[in-house]
């Protein structure tokens, strides 16, 4: 089977759309390779899946007479939008308010609320459609808290989060890649 034209966005892994490791984790270099064990936090997504948003800011510049003589690019960021389904895994509460923030004791967890930020760290998100998997890779991101967490009888309680993705060495923000896992 060949990769699809129109590509669906369904999670690779069952506990999962949303890895994560420590800053400074090996990164993927492609999309079917089984993450390392260094990726501890795996978060299931709701049903919205998730999204990126890339910026670009432009400018002109003009000659004498108003036309433009050239547009060049004065910033450019990439942000991931998307909404984590699970409240009581240690690791991706860890993702949410931040390591030193979450301690485990047992059957206990402790999360400390301050505006102390997450740090940055490794983020890969996968997708699925038939044979074909898609992975985008964030060498470096920070994750943040963007909305309300609802407490309510008759629904989960879910994180709407953003991931600011920085440029890493060679000025990349993400890496993407898509690939046939079908056997030859």
């Amino acid at each position: 089977m060949a990769i699809p034209q129109f590509m669906i966005g369904a999670p690779i892994e069952a506990e999962g759309a949303l890895a994560s490791a420590p800053a400074g984790t090996e990164l993927p270099t492609d999309a079917k390779t089984p993450l390392p064990e260094a990726f501890k936090a795996k978060a299931v997504l709701s049903d919205g899946g998730w999204s990126l948003n890339p910026n670009r800011q432009t400018a002109d510049i003009k000659v004498h007479g108003g036309g433009t003589a050239r547009t060049i690019a004065e910033s450019y960021s990439e942000v991931v939008s998307t909404v984590i389904a699970e409240s009581s895994d240690a690791e991706i509460l860890k993702l949410i308010y931040g390591d030193k923030n979450v301690t485990t004791e047992g059957k206990k967890i402790s999360i400390k609320h301050n505006a102390q930020p997450n740090g940055k760290r490794v983020f890969v998100l996968g997708d699925i459609d038939g044979d074909a998997v898609r992975r985008l890779v964030i060498p470096e991101g920070e994750l943040f808290v963007t909305g309300e967490i609802t407490h309510v009888h008759n629904d989960i309680i879910k994180y709407p989060v953003e991931i600011r993705c920085s440029q890493d060495k060679s000025g990349n923000s993400s890496y993407e890649y898509i690939e046939d896992t079908a056997e030859m």
